[in-house]
């Protein structure tokens, strides 16, 4: 365990259809301890470059999601998560390290839009 803390967002959705924050997922979601394992992954994600520093809180999303085998990870950071460079560094990494390549998207790539 880890006094690490991540940072929260506000929903300026309120809830709205298709809303994927976390405020809106709250009762949907599993809460899991930030491990050293995490942590370490994390780290080896700046280490070699996939961001920079100042993406640690990132990096841990990323980790965590990796390690407890979540099957898709949404996110509106195209910066530093759903941006395709960013996903083939975590996910190479991943792979070395025996893990399986983590499916990252955003809300607008997996909402079903009625005809």
């Amino acid at each position: 365990r880890t006094n690490y803390r991540p940072r929260r967002g506000k929903c300026s959705r309120r809830g709205g259809s298709g809303c994927a924050c976390r405020p809106c997922a709250d009762n949907q979601k599993e809460k899991i301890q930030i491990t050293q394992d995490i942590l370490s992954l994390a780290l080896t994600y700046v280490k070699e470059k996939v961001v920079g520093e100042t993406s640690l809180d990132d990096c841990i999303h990323i980790a965590a999601a990796t390690i407890n085998k979540v099957d898709l990870l949404v996110s509106w950071n195209f910066k530093h998560i759903v941006n395709i460079y960013r996903i083939r560094g975590y996910n190479s990494i991943n792979i070395r390290f025996g893990y399986p390549p983590l499916n990252i998207h955003s809300p607008k790539e997996i909402v079903e839009h009625e005809d």
